[in-house]
């Protein structure tokens, strides 16, 4: 019968009659089935409300994509200054080699002084010379930690600032030349691993800020 139905030629007004009654569009079969004004006049309420909704979050979406950027564009602008950055120079040595044999010759007099002279006992079992050695090394590290790593040790065994720094000029000139509008200042920073480090910093002696270039190079920067 459904067959024959569609096979049969048929008006405008019976196709409409036969896609309103089997369509699944939420509230159109109610309201041709509804025989109480009432009920059609709720059915009809409900589908236009449902069909504002959807054409609503259409109209949401569709703007949110328009607003959104097709394209980006990146533009790369040079600045016409830039700050001088501060250096840091350390030495992977904590302490400084001076310091390290004097504090061995003050640990081996203590060690008289309590009488620790005798000769270990003879080990029974059998040890190479390379072991005998290793075991009788002084690993720096453990000394120094065992000094106990704090600011007045870093600055006074530490390396200071001439021994490090052995020749700094900027701009082609030297760092603490006088009558030039900059100063290099040297800041001490302390460290428990690079221990005694210094920071230098270039800075203008009329607004006391740091310095800046206007382009970068072996004869712009610090030596």
């Amino acid at each position: 019968m459904g067959r024959r139905q569609w096979d049969e030629p048929m008006s405008y007004h019976g196709l409409l009659s036969t896609y309103v009654e089997q369509t699944t569009t939420h509230g159109v079969r109610k309201i041709i089935s509804s025989r109480h004004p009432a009920r059609k006049l709720f059915w009809i309420t409900v589908f236009l409300c449902s069909l504002g909704g959807c054409c609503y979050h259409c109209s949401y979406l569709i703007a949110n994509y328009v607003a959104n950027p097709k394209a980006t564009i990146t533009q790369e602008k040079d600045a016409d200054f830039a700050e001088f950055p501060s250096l840091t120079v350390c030495n992977l040595n904590v302490i400084k080699k001076a310091y390290a044999q004097s504090y061995f010759d003050m640990a081996s007099a203590k060690n008289k002084a309590k009488g620790n002279t005798t000769v270990k006992p003879t080990s029974k079992c059998y040890q190479s010379e390379k072991d005998l050695v290793r075991q009788s090394a002084i690993d720096l590290s453990d000394t120094w930690l065992s000094l106990g790593v704090t600011k007045d040790n870093l600055s006074r065994f530490g390396h200071k600032a001439e021994d490090l720094i052995i020749q700094c000029t900027y701009n082609s000139n030297d760092c603490w030349s006088n009558g030039t509008s900059y100063r290099v200042d040297i800041t001490q920073v302390t460290s428990p691993i690079f221990g005694l480090c210094h920071t230098l910093s270039v800075k203008n002696n009329l607004t006391d800020q740091p310095a800046s270039v206007k382009r970068g190079g072996t004869t712009q920067g610090t030596f």
